[in-house]
């Protein structure tokens, strides 16, 4: 029981690394680059800078414990590491088996075993 309460808290920190970087605000002068800015604490009125309202403005510690996540994942096998990270976004399993050309069960197999892998480094 242990093991998948830790597999389905590694789940949980995933994904919340990807909607934190999702949220990041986009700094002026990285606008075109499309880089992320880690100043998510300033600016607190909600907007971003084109004038909508965000719905999420990560604070600091989401930040730090999104990098840390994303270190984990980026020292995984390549495969892996797409599926883990495609997985934390909701990616359907169906768009995954056309894009990866490999069967659910095999992914599924791949992704516990990332799972797994990350559960033991966290």
């Amino acid at each position: 029981m242990k093991e998948n309460t830790s597999i389905q808290a590694m789940k949980l920190s995933l994904e919340h690394a990807a909607r934190t970087l999702k949220y990041l605000p986009h700094s002026q002068t990285s606008r075109h680059q499309k880089l992320r800015s880690v100043w998510g604490s300033f600016g607190k009125s909600g907007h971003d800078l084109t004038g909508k309202l965000q719905k999420f403005t990560p604070s600091p510690r989401e930040i730090d414990d999104m990098y840390q996540v994303v270190e984990l994942v980026m020292g995984r096998p390549d495969l892996e590491r797409k599926l883990l990270w495609a997985r934390a976004n909701r990616v359907p399993w169906a768009l995954l088996q056309r894009q990866l050309g490999r069967s659910r069960t095999h992914l599924y197999q791949i992704h516990q075993r990332g799972l797994v892998a990350l559960t033991n480094l966290y």
